[in-house]
Formats: C-alpha cells, structure tokens, sequence
C-alpha cells in the first residue's frame, strides 16, 4: 500500500483520532479481500502485506480487521502511524483478545531513525517488533522531509560524485532527536478529548498538505 494520496490527508487525523475505521482503510479491507476471493489464496500460500506511511497503517489495518487478516505471514510497515486507544480496544473486541494478539505478532515495523510519522497515534507495533534504520547518510544534504522517505533507507553512502550508493540490506540503529520529539508531542496529543485531538490532528495535516510544492485538490479533494 502506497503512502498518503491526494486528498487523504484529513482521513490521517481521523486514523488517530476516531473509533471508526476512514474510508481509505475500509477501501484497503475490500481491496485485500477482493485479491484474496478473486485469486483463491488461502492457507496454502504465503501472504505477505506492506506499505509505506499511511500504507504501512493501511497494513496494519488489513491484518487486523480483515477476515482474512488471520492467514497472512507477515505485514511489514515502514514508518506507518498507529491508531486511537478507542480503535484498538474495538479491533479487539471484533476479533477477540487471542486472536488480537496472535495477528499483532505478525506485525513489524521499520522506521526511519528520526521518522516523524510512525509515532503518530497509539503505537500497535510490539516492541520486540519495531525497529529503525539509518537514512539521510549525505553530510551535505539537509532534507528533512527524507527523514520519512523510504527511499533514504536504502542509501549506503554516496560516491565521489554525488550520486547514492543503494544497498538491499536496511542499516539498523536507534531512534534519533526528531523521532523523540514528536513521540513526547503525540503523548500530549493522545491525551486531549477526542473532539479537541481531532482538530488539532486536522490542523497538523492541513499543514502538511500545503508545505509541499505539489499540486493538489484539497484535504478532501474538495478544492
């Protein structure tokens, strides 16, 4: 699943705000399902899931709400925010505590090391499961909108030239400053009634629908 889309953005204040799944989530759950009816897989064959961002809690949210949820292997999510505390505690009335727990084993997440977007919303990656890796190794590059692109992971160094030296494997490490700051912010904000963290997570979005130079239609497609 690929990261935020165009006019999705309000739908990532909801996700770690309400109980209720958005309308991409819901849209994820019917993609997975459709794959899984239309192609026949079932418990003979190894499913993984992965995405990036919002794609990486869209992840999450098909091993946990889907009714297939239960045969995947494995669902990878790179630098995925989490959900509300009321979400969680309703997936796992849906599903039931032991099975919650079984699917949540399945899940892992990586994350950049000063990742912005991974500490958004209750965390519901385990912590045996969740890890960081190193990104940005330019020393004469600052671009801290890679601090959350996945791309970044994949840089071993840079040549004389300049030009990336990629590499497959991920460079593990510790979280750094940035992650650490907006974990502390996300713990005040996971605090406030849900009404006032709503409109302040609306807020954090709409500035990040507009900081970027792109052409888009609005927080919900709406302009």
């Amino acid at each position: 699943f690929r990261g935020t889309n165009d006019g999705e953005w309000y739908g990532n204040a909801e996700t770690i705000c309400l109980p209720d799944s958005t309308e991409a989530q819901k849209n994820a759950v019917a993609y997975f399902d459709k794959v899984i009816e239309e192609e026949c897989l079932g418990h003979d064959m190894t499913i993984n899931v992965t995405g990036h961002s919002n794609g990486g809690n869209k992840t999450a949210t098909v091993l946990l709400e889907s009714k297939y949820g239960g045969i995947i292997n494995q669902a990878v999510s790179f630098d995925g925010e989490g959900f509300s505390r009321e979400r969680i505690d309703g997936l796992k009335n849906n599903v039931g505590t032991k099975e919650y727990n079984n699917r949540i084993n399945k899940l892992i997440g990586v994350n950049g090391e000063n990742d912005f977007v991974n500490e958004l919303g209750e965390r519901v990656v385990s912590s045996d499961n969740n890890f960081y890796v190193t990104t940005l190794t330019s020393n004469d590059e600052f671009n801290p909108g890679g601090y959350h692109d996945i791309y970044y992971m994949f840089i071993a160094g840079y040549d004389k030239n300049g030009k990336p030296i990629l590499k497959e494997n991920l460079q593990y490490t510790e979280q750094k400053e940035v992650g650490k700051l907006v974990s502390r912010i996300n713990k005040k904000l996971m605090k406030l009634p849900m009404a006032e963290r709503l409109q302040a997570a609306y807020t954090i979005m709409a500035l990040m629908e507009v900081s970027g130079d792109i052409k888009y239609n609005g927080l919900y497609g709406d302009y």
